[in-house]
């Protein structure tokens, strides 16, 4: 089956981000608001973590990259980490033109092992139990080293 998604713009800021249209849609307005508005606890763009064109940043569970494209313009390079492969599949169609924005369809732990993901959009877990989402987790001193 192909995947559907919604796409979305924002003002000001070149390029669409893909939502799969299989998710609900409140954790997209939710991320959105707190990556837009400077009030918000979420909000990264401050004077401690300005993102500059020498930087190379981990987006570690990137969901649907909301972060990630709305600094892909200024950033060096972004890795963008998420195992769901929904978000991922928009991650792909989102940064398909990109040339400074990796997708890693990994989960990252404590150590390297299998698992499954308890599929549940942005709050989706990991979990033993087989279910139809394997994932891969690796530590993040693993990603640093391979990418």
């Amino acid at each position: 089956m192909k995947a559907s998604f919604l796409k979305v713009k924002i003002k000001k800021v070149p390029g669409h981000l893909y939502y799969p249209k299989e998710l609900p849609l409140q954790p997209l307005y939710q991320t959105l608001a707190e990556q837009l508005y400077a009030w918000q606890w979420h909000y990264y763009q401050v004077p401690q973590t300005t993102v500059t064109t020498q930087d190379v940043v981990l987006d570690c569970g990137c969901a649907e990259g909301s972060f990630t494209f709305l600094i892909q313009s200024t950033a060096k390079h972004i890795y963008a980490i998420e195992p769901l492969p929904a978000y991922v599949k928009g991650l792909q169609k989102t940064f398909a033109e990109s040339n400074n924005v990796s997708i890693i369809e990994k989960a990252l732990g404590s150590k390297q092992e299998q698992a499954y993901i308890k599929n549940a959009g942005i709050a989706s877990a990991i979990t033993d139990e087989p279910t139809n989402t394997p994932v891969t987790i690796d530590t993040l001193d693993n990603v640093c080293r391979d990418y």
